[in-house]
């Protein structure tokens, strides 16, 4: 019944109620030493799923929009590529430092077991990572579209021949 309720909220007061618990989970998501009782995150995760479950606001018409939805669908393929992509840009950074002889291109990220670059390097540092993302996630499509969707239709047919 609330599901059908919060499906009747016209769109401007479903879009706040969205805008609204994505503000209040991602300022818990950023604050964890907020230490609020268990019950408050319990609370706001019923919430995002009864708000978000009506599709009713422009945050739920933004996540149904087809590029979005193609990244949910190689999603694992991204989690499973990601490390890799980021290994072999931080390979090819380090050989091209070395190359132009900048030796300290890298600096430990604070924290971390793993070589990042200088916080100095500025808009480089921030080219390197979008260009690094946008690898990662064409990987990402190539293993979808070439070992994930076919083996899911492979392991459909075969379920269906028993």
């Amino acid at each position: 019944k609330g599901g059908a309720q919060l499906a009747r909220l016209n769109s401007p007061a479903a879009t706040l109620a969205e805008g609204l618990l994505v503000v209040a989970a991602a300022a818990l998501i950023a604050v964890p030493e907020a230490m609020l009782p268990l019950l408050a995150y319990d609370l706001l995760f019923a919430g995002l799923v009864l708000v978000f479950a009506a599709e009713g606001g422009a945050v739920s018409q933004l996540l149904k929009s087809r590029f979005l939805l193609l990244v949910g669908a190689v999603s694992y393929s991204l989690y499973m590529v990601h490390g890799l992509v980021q290994s072999l840009f931080l390979t090819a950074l380090a050989w091209l430092a070395a190359l132009a002889g900048q030796g300290r291109l890298f600096v430990p990220v604070a924290g971390a077991n793993r070589p990042g670059l200088a916080a100095h390097s500025g808009l480089a540092a921030d080219l390197v990572g979008l260009a690094a993302l946008v690898a990662a996630l064409l990987a990402a499509l190539a293993v979808y579209r070439l070992v994930e969707a076919p083996a899911r239709q492979w392991t459909r047919r075969r379920a269906g021949m028993r």
